[in-house]
């Protein structure tokens, strides 16, 4: 079975949330220094992937650095400083896992929902 690239471009990305999630609710040693290091590079190769990707299919290098921009400050800036403080506000790990997950999916949604205005600048 082969995955679609669609796929995977959308998904590296959010390898390291899910870490983070794991961390915050399951076991602590999930996210050690040495694994947040490879995670945040794998994140940052998704990201300079997605970013090639905008580029050649848009033929704008300003729309890969959009993209860039916003799949950095959505799923990098904003998940990181947020993540923490939401599955805080709730008790029960299977309940801050429930919780965390759908925030990743609201956060990922929102930045699929924003790139897809702006994308529509570039066609």
């Amino acid at each position: 079975m082969k995955v679609p690239e669609r796929v995977v471009l959308s998904a590296i990305p959010l390898i390291d949330d899910f870490a983070q999630l794991f961390s915050l609710t399951i076991s602590k040693k999930i996210y050690k220094r040495e694994t947040r290091v490879l995670l945040d590079y794998l994140m940052l190769v998704g990201v300079c992937w997605n970013v090639a990707d905008v580029t050649k299919k848009k033929n704008s290098i300003i729309a890969g650095i959009l993209k860039g921009a916003l799949t950095l400050f959505m799923g990098y800036l904003l998940m990181h400083t947020m993540l923490d403080d939401v599955v805080t506000l709730v008790k029960g790990r299977y309940t801050k896992m429930m919780l965390g997950i759908f925030f990743i999916l609201c956060v990922a949604t929102a930045e699929y929902s924003v790139w897809s205005l702006l994308e529509k600048q570039f066609d």
